[in-house]
């Protein structure tokens, strides 16, 4: 059987953490682009043209999450393909 992991300390423990890092509190919630993000981590710009390097690419289209009705829909289905 599988042990749970519950987060009923974790405003604790990470104020423990914060205090042994030295790190302070931080109220807002960073959100960045993971263009923005691969820039600061690696210094790759992931929007300049892979061949000519001087070009930028743009987005044509977005990936959607799937929702939980659509991955229980397709394991559903599999499963039932997969007893027939």
């Amino acid at each position: 059987m599988k042990k749970r992991v519950l987060n009923r300390s974790r405003k604790q423990n990470l104020k423990i953490i914060r205090e042994i890092l030295g790190v302070e509190e931080t109220s807002e919630q960073m959100s960045k682009s993971a263009l923005e993000l691969m820039m600061q981590l690696t210094g790759i710009d992931l929007s300049l043209c892979p061949k000519c390097k001087k070009g930028r690419m743009k987005a044509i289209s977005t990936v959607k999450k799937p929702t939980v009705y659509t991955i229980m829909k397709k394991i559903l289905t599999s499963r039932i393909n997969d007893s027939s």
